[in-house]
């Protein structure tokens, strides 16, 4: 229920909170799932930003993530 309410009414606090506390948990088999059929961890970099800054990019995505911008990056808040 509260996924289903957040989900409605508060932007993105339901996505976080599944992926925190894995509640709900989704089926990861099926028609459809991507990602090798896991759950994504974080939002990649936007492509702009890699153009557009480059070298604060690199930076970042070096310091957070070993220079891999991975949707499967595990992000230091939730290690």
């Amino acid at each position: 229920q509260k996924y289903l309410a957040f989900w409605q009414n508060s932007n993105w606090e339901a996505f976080f909170n599944q992926r925190r506390t894995g509640v709900p948990a989704f089926s990861k088999n099926g028609a459809g799932t991507g990602n090798g059929g896991l759950i994504p961890q974080r939002w990649q970099y936007p492509y702009a930003e890699l153009t557009a800054n480059k070298a604060n990019y690199d930076a970042a995505v070096q310091s957070q993530f070993s220079g891999n911008d991975n949707l499967n990056g595990v992000l230091w808040i939730n290690q």
